[in-house]
């Protein structure tokens, strides 16, 4: 991910456009903890300071698939049953795991894994409950709300 984001900060460094108003950057913490894998993409922005105050960070801790099954309630009303909200687990694969087998539990196939269900599971959610429950999921929301509050502020 580090070189995928260097190369695409360098692209867009080039460009004769505008820059896009942000840039979110979505990278699992894999079990190295939120500050860790934010230092290593601070890294790539460090070279690129003209981007650093569109840029904001979603970064699940441990994993993204643990995000889909921190509201119960919004897993019901997409897949009609609820879910168990797992402990946080730093084994490879797990939480991939985990959200395929609350999926199938209810009676659906999950072709993609589950991200497929990922927009409606976020759009059923309560954010509120969620940002207070999943720490990493709240600071990306809080993230995200200091990003739209620059744009207001002229």
């Amino acid at each position: 991910m580090y070189g995928e984001f260097k190369q695409f900060l360098r692209d867009l460094a080039r460009e004769r456009q505008s820059p896009p108003d942000a840039v979110i950057v979505v990278v699992d913490a894999n079990c190295q903890g939120y500050n860790e894998r934010k230092k290593l993409m601070d890294g790539v922005i460090d070279l690129y300071p003209q981007f650093e105050q569109i840029v904001s960070y979603a970064i699940p801790d441990p994993h993204i698939e643990r995000w889909m099954l921190a509201d119960p309630q919004a897993f019901q009303a997409v897949f009609g049953r609820g879910c168990t909200v797992p402990a946080v687990k730093c084994a490879k694969g797990e939480y991939k795991r985990l959200l395929r087998e609350e999926i199938r539990k209810s009676g659906i196939e999950a072709p993609l894994g589950g991200e497929e269900y990922a927009e409606d599971v976020v759009r059923e959610m309560d954010l509120a409950q969620v940002e207070a429950r999943e720490p990493s999921l709240g600071l990306f929301l809080r993230n995200l709300r200091a990003l739209f509050n620059r744009w207001k502020t002229p």
